[in-house]
């Protein structure tokens, strides 16, 4: 029998395949939906206060974080063109250094679990995120069958599995199928965003306080030219259809409702911004890096291309131009203009509380601006066209992340590992210091099982370089600053996370065991 050859990857990716697949990760088509509720519910813990007014400058103050890492990644993939991203950087970076090379494995170790906890984990998120996306949909296409601001569970676990198998399929057919998907998807959502932006943009402008226009209705996910007749409590008056009833003058027809842009209500909730500056003002400063903390998850992404060095056609000058290009279009054009847009449009008929209380407040912004541009009852249509937009930006996001992961994982398995190190574990303990996260068994054989030895057990590249040279200085600070913003990028990622899904309360339920860091048999 003739010999199978081992899999190899091959360099067909230049300059535009890689920086789409890295735009294809940070996905604004796919995070605007899903973020713009993150950040309009997020408040001060201390003094319990919004912080969505400085949304705005949060995205700033994370871009400027994540431009120093991309800088970072970008340098140092000059010196380590490779397709084991950041844990290889920050191994390579210590490993020449005549005091530091002691601290390569440890750093390897870090780095490296990270990196997997956030590329395996993250499409996890992001196939949770288009159940909910489709329920949100669904539900306002046939209100009787599924609520569209709750979707349930099931119904959204059945849309993640289905949705999980469909993108590994486009996944297995390598590298050039997927980049081709990501190119069309970046060019269909950053139009379309781009559609949006406009007429959120033109509604404000175009509806000056006091005009007439449409005021938005939660439950029946329409919209509405009257005032609502409310009860003394305050709640909307509906008929049998849950339709809201128009507040009827002393001639007996409806009130017509006309537009303002209050700051806040009686209770001081944040509602709309009063004018284009407040958009982009800071309001307060505790607020802003709060916001930014959500903001990050939105920008990263970029450093996923550091992982395809065995793809590109020249590494080392196609991938740092890749980092930095990726992270410039989708964050400093694209996340800023749609972002000012929509906190602009905000208004009474939509304010900052009905976006705290809807699964999707991007697809009721495009059902106002959408029947303001089409007429009454047709900005649905306008919303289900932006929608398909938005379902291929979370098939791109999905797919570039499952393909990072690959190739992180495939390059972790080919740096060998201490055998003796990993197979002393029978189970695998994922917690931290105060409380059980989770808890999974696994076979004793790590490479068998086709987890990555992320480690070295012995350094053949130690103590070669005794002079520390500015060119070793300089590649140590890379390292550090990688580590550094791993740490950052996965502290917001566990945020959000954590505030989606209280995955404490899960695990305690499904695995009852008491169990320290790591057990050895």
């Amino acid at each position: 029998m003739s010999e199978q050859k081992a899999p190899e990857m091959k360099a067909t990716l230049g300059l535009t395949g890689l920086t789409s697949n890295a735009m294809a990760l940070i996905a604004p088509g796919a995070f605007l939906w899903l973020t713009f509720y993150l950040q309009a519910t997020e408040i001060n813990a201390k003094t319990n206060v919004s912080t969505a007014p400085a949304m705005w400058l949060g995205i700033i103050v994370a871009l400027l974080l994540c431009l120093a890492t991309a800088v970072a990644y970008a340098e140092i993939s000059k010196l380590y063109p490779g397709t084991g991203s950041s844990y290889y950087y920050a191994e390579q970076a210590l490993l020449s250094k005549d005091k530091a090379f002691k601290y390569a494995r440890i750093a390897k170790f870090i780095v490296g679990w990270g990196s997997h906890l956030y590329y395996w984990v993250y499409p996890g998120v992001m196939v949770a995120v288009t159940g909910l996306f489709v329920g949100y949909v669904v539900g306002f296409l046939d209100p009787t069958f599924i609520n569209g601001s709750t979707p349930g569970p099931v119904f959204m676990g059945l849309v993640a599995v289905v949705f999980s198998f469909a993108v590994a399929w486009i996944a297995s057919k390598g590298a050039g199928a997927s980049t081709a998907v990501n190119i069309a998807i970046n060019v269909i959502q950053i139009s379309a965003l781009v559609v949006f932006s406009v007429l959120a943009i033109g509604y404000r402008v175009n509806h000056p306080a006091g005009s007439a226009a449409f005021q938005y209705d939660s439950q029946t996910l329409a919209t509405y030219t009257y005032q609502y007749a409310t009860k003394p409590d305050g709640t909307v008056v509906r008929a049998a259809d849950g339709t809201p009833l128009p507040l009827l003058d002393a001639a007996g027809k409806p009130v017509p409702f006309t537009i303002s842009y209050p700051e806040k209500d009686s209770n001081g909730s944040f509602l709309t911004h009063s004018n284009a500056l407040s958009v982009i003002s800071p309001h307060n400063y505790n607020w802003v890096f709060v916001q930014a903390t959500v903001a990050i998850l939105i920008l990263v992404g970029f450093e996923s291309v550091t992982s395809m060095g065995g793809e590109a056609r020249n590494p080392t000058k196609h991938i740092p131009i890749a980092v930095i290009a990726s992270l410039l279009i989708q964050g400093l054009v694209c996340y800023l203009i749609e972002y000012f847009a929509a906190n602009y449009f905000l208004n009474s008929g939509y304010t900052m509380q009905s976006a705290a209380g809807s699964a999707a407040p991007i697809g009721d912004m495009m059902i106002i601006v959408g029947d303001g541009l089409f007429g009454h009852g047709n900005g649905k249509y306008f919303m289900l066209a932006e929608a398909v937009t938005v379902f291929l930006a979370l098939i791109g996001t999905t797919l570039s992340c499952m393909n990072t992961g690959a190739r992180v994982t495939y390059d972790g398995q080919g740096q060998g590992g201490p055998r003796a190190f990993w197979s002393t574990s029978r189970r695998v303990i994922i917690s931290t210091s105060r409380h059980l996260v989770a808890c999974c068994y696994i076979r004793s054989d790590w490479s068998a099982c086709g987890l990555p030895c992320i480690c070295r057990w012995q350094c053949p590249y130690r103590c070669r370089h005794r002079r520390t040279t500015a060119r070793h200085i300089f590649q140590l600070r890379l390292s550090l600053t990688c580590l550094a913003c791993e740490t950052a990028k996965f502290t917001a990622y566990s945020y959000a996370y954590f505030k989606f899904w209280n995955v404490y309360s899960v695990c305690s339920e499904l695995f009852s065991c008491d169990c320290g860091l790591l057990q050895t048999s």
